[in-house]
């Protein structure tokens, strides 16, 4: 996975095998920064009661896919081995992105800057 920030966007590439695990036809997950509410750097749970549609889950080790639950359509793209950055968004297709991401607290920071900065 490939996370570009630009001034105006946040693009999450997914390679082939991610599309894959997660079902999802389209390469690029663009959002723009304006759309973005909340950005955390923590290890989510996926919740029990989630519908998964379409995506693959092993329950406590892998999780990939579109997924509805109380907040509405996500997108998660998770391991057991690293944190996950969470993203918030309104009015787009997912209000919550969730992905696994190796430099999680560095990028989480960044982003919070990026999104403070297309608010003020």
């Amino acid at each position: 996975m490939n996370i570009r920030l630009t001034a105006t966007t946040v693009e999450i590439e997914l390679s082939w095998d991610e599309r894959l695990w997660a079902c999802h036809l389209g390469q690029v997950i663009s959002v723009p920064l304006e759309r973005i509410t909340e950005v955390f750097v923590e290890c989510p749970m996926l919740p029990w009661y989630a519908l998964r549609a379409p995506g693959t889950a092993i329950p406590g080790l892998f999780v990939a896919g579109t997924f509805y639950t109380h907040q509405g359509r996500e997108f998660w793209y998770t391991t057991r081995q690293s944190p996950c950055l969470i993203l918030s968004v309104v009015d787009e297709y997912y209000k919550r992105i969730v992905l696994s991401v190796e430099n999680g607290s560095d990028l989480g920071d960044r982003l919070k800057q990026l999104v403070h900065s297309q608010k003020a």
